[in-house]
């Protein structure tokens, strides 16, 4: 089953899950639908789906938690830019209201990766211990 809303899924929460009034033809199938079955997770994992917007001319769907999430990481990279050589510890500190520190670095790490990112490595002493510091540039 799908991680993601979907399009059909959509329409399944839509219509309360009454396969009566679905549009998916049952007749042929291997098996019965189970879009039905999938809602509860996806409800948990990603909330309620919210809206649909264009992406590459396809419709999609987002959950609400999903919406958030995207939100944040706006927020981060405007941050990012707007502050050139930035460190985690700055973003974490500037983000009000705060942004939890794992969503700021798999933001900042997956930006890093996708090359939106620079950093140059820094060493900071500090109580006698060595520690890698990076400071972020928008590419």
């Amino acid at each position: 089953m799908k991680r993601t809303w979907t399009r059909t899924a959509f329409d399944c929460y839509e219509l309360n899950s009454d396969c009566a009034r679905c549009s998916i033809p049952t007749w042929g199938l291997a098996q019965p639908c189970r879009v039905k079955d999938c809602l509860p997770d996806l409800i948990e994992r990603l909330g309620p789906p919210k809206i649909y917007f264009k992406r590459e001319g396809e419709l999609a769907v987002l959950g609400e938690k999903e919406i958030g999430a995207m939100a944040y990481q706006e927020k981060i990279m405007a941050y990012v830019i707007q502050h050139e050589g930035v460190t985690l510890a700055e973003i974490v500190q500037a983000m009000t209201p705060p942004i939890p520190t794992r969503v700021i670095e798999y933001t900042i790490a997956n930006a890093y990766r996708a090359k939106l990112l620079d950093r140059q490595e820094e060493v900071s002493v500090g109580n006698s211990r060595a520690s890698k510091i990076y400071r972020y540039w928008p590419v």
